[in-house]
């Protein structure tokens, strides 16, 4: 895993309180804020990490009996990527 936030080089001009915030820049200026009842978002594709020992499957954990069968499940995983944000 690699220690980076994937929006640090991301502006945001604007955060929306019950409705989302769009803008639009030209020439790298924000020239228009509005408001959008319909929020839009360009997401990239993400692969998934392979974390031996953590359970990653939707449906393996679905059919988890209890919180702490899932809390079980992904203490790996949590602990990785606790591990990631501190960094090396």
């Amino acid at each position: 895993m690699e220690n980076e936030d994937s929006h640090a080089d991301t502006p945001e001009y604007a955060t929306g309180h019950g409705v989302a915030a769009d803008w639009e820049v030209v020439d790298g200026v924000c020239r228009k804020l509005r408001t959008a009842w319909i929020p839009r978002a360009d997401v990239e594709k993400t692969e998934t990490v392979d974390v031996p020992g953590a359970e990653l499957s939707m449906d393996a954990l679905g059919a988890l009996p209890d919180g702490p069968a899932a809390e079980a499940a992904l203490r790996l995983l949590v602990e990785r990527y606790r591990a990631c944000q501190r960094g090396p």
